[in-house]
């Protein structure tokens, strides 16, 4: 029976070991644009959604209680889940970023004189977080419709 040992099985030259990194490193950054442009497609339809459902609201009495719960219901299930996308994608991109840096360093970006006389090639990094500033404009939107459903039954 064959498989694959513990050892290493496939042994790979540094031009080999070098071209991995890259390729991984691409595909990271990648991966990172994709991420923020589904967070911001997620967002985005989040506020539409909510600016048509306060537009229509406002322009229609919510007669009894149960189409006013209903409404709530509905906007605060649509709230929820952009949220838990958004967050899901936050937590993403924190293992995108770890993945990243260990190529980073796999690739001595970050090391004095290998590709720059004196200095790095990357700037030291902070890890920026977008989900708090996410979650904040979700729960506001969610409760600017909440307030015109509110006054819409006065």
């Amino acid at each position: 029976m064959t498989g694959i040992t513990t050892t290493r099985a496939l042994a790979l030259t540094d031009d080999r070991k070098f071209q991995a990194a890259l390729a991984r490193f691409q595909d990271h950054t990648e991966l990172l644009r994709t991420l923020t442009s589904v967070d911001i497609q997620i967002f985005g339809g989040y506020l539409a959604i909510q600016l048509a459902l306060a537009t229509w609201v406002g322009e229609n009495a919510l007669k009894t209680n149960d189409v006013r719960l209903g409404v709530m219901l509905v906007d605060i299930t649509i709230a929820a889940l952009s949220a838990k996308l958004l967050y899901n994608n936050y937590r993403r991109r924190i293992e995108v970023v770890g993945g990243l840096k260990r190529v980073i360093e796999v690739l001595c970006f970050r090391e004095k004189g290998v590709y720059l006389s004196e200095q790095t090639l990357d700037a030291d990094t902070v890890f920026r977080p977008w989900w708090p500033w996410y979650l904040i404009g979700v729960g506001v939107a969610l409760l600017g419709v909440l307030l015109v459903v509110f006054r819409a039954s006065a």
